[in-house]
């Protein structure tokens, strides 16, 4: 069995499965950060995770958790969780996994940005943490719940009275799903806005909440393209639109009906070519 917890002030959903060996007769779960995450130890940001049991209040967990990363107390942790990114092929590994541990790989990145020592650590994990809906912990990058706030009604020609068609903001400009090859057939078809790395426009301050709103109130549509097409891989991109009067439109591997309610998205992948969705 498992429970799901939302993450306080981010989009994103974590389905945890129960520990079910000796320990939860203990009086703490211990879960053991081996890895940071990139370069902070403890963040209450993806990693979610605080020093000894400041995380888990909030989530009203119904049992005593702690997070440590003393490693004289790694013989006798529940959990061992291992950030992807930052496992290289010179990480110090334990020296072995006791019986009653859960060592857990995790990372919400495409495989095909993740380089891996696999020979090294095949057979080592035995939980996996990320964005697949079949992990033994899914973690999403985002979800869509009921709100508390009234809708806000929009008249009919809500989106005639935006000027520009379509932005894409965009940093990594070759991808292993060639997006880029996507939007450059598309903008024979449609008028198409780049901003960041990949593109001629800029908007400042860079990365900023203000940038993102000016931005986002002038065009009708987003392209929310992954740089990946993988199961299950919906990112920010898609996620983060959804909070603003625009039309995010996929291009990835998801079943997006899953992920979001009907008619909130335009999936390129229902248009047999670039010229079709410009139509569309």
């Amino acid at each position: 069995s498992a429970v799901s917890v939302a993450a306080p002030r981010q989009p994103r959903l974590v389905n945890i499965p129960l520990l079910t060996n000796s320990s939860r007769s203990q009086n703490t779960i211990t879960i053991f950060l081996w890895t940071e995450y990139f370069s902070t130890q403890f963040t209450d940001d993806y990693y979610f995770f605080l020093p000894g049991n400041k995380t888990f209040p909030r989530y009203n967990c119904q049992y005593q958790c702690s997070v440590t990363a003393d490693r004289k107390l790694l013989t006798s942790v529940d959990a061992v969780l291992f950030h992807i990114t930052n496992f290289k092929s010179n990480v110090k590994l334990p020296n072995k996994r006791r019986l009653h541990q859960r060592w857990i790989l995790y990372g919400i990145e495409a495989p095909r940005l993740i380089k891996l020592p696999w020979q090294k650590i095949d057979g080592l994990f035995n939980w996996t943490m990320t964005y697949r809906e079949d992990s033994d912990i899914p973690v999403r990058y985002g979800h869509i719940c009921e709100g508390t706030l009234p809708v806000k009604a929009h008249d009919n020609d809500f989106l005639e009275k935006k000027d520009k068609d379509v932005v894409w903001i965009v940093s990594k400009c070759h991808t292993p799903s060639n997006r880029e090859e996507y939007v450059r057939k598309l903008k024979a078809f449609i008028s198409v806005d780049i901003y960041g790395k990949c593109g001629d426009k800029v908007c400042l301050p860079t990365q900023s909440a203000k940038c993102y709103e000016d931005i986002l109130r002038t065009y009708k549509f987003y392209l929310a393209f992954e740089n990946s097409i993988c199961k299950n891989y919906v990112t920010e991109k898609f996620f983060n639109v959804l909070n603003f009067d625009i039309v995010p439109v996929t291009l990835g591997g998801a079943n997006y009906s899953r992920f979001a309610p009907p008619g909130s998205f335009i999936n390129a992948m229902d248009y047999p070519d670039p010229r079709k969705l410009a139509e569309y």
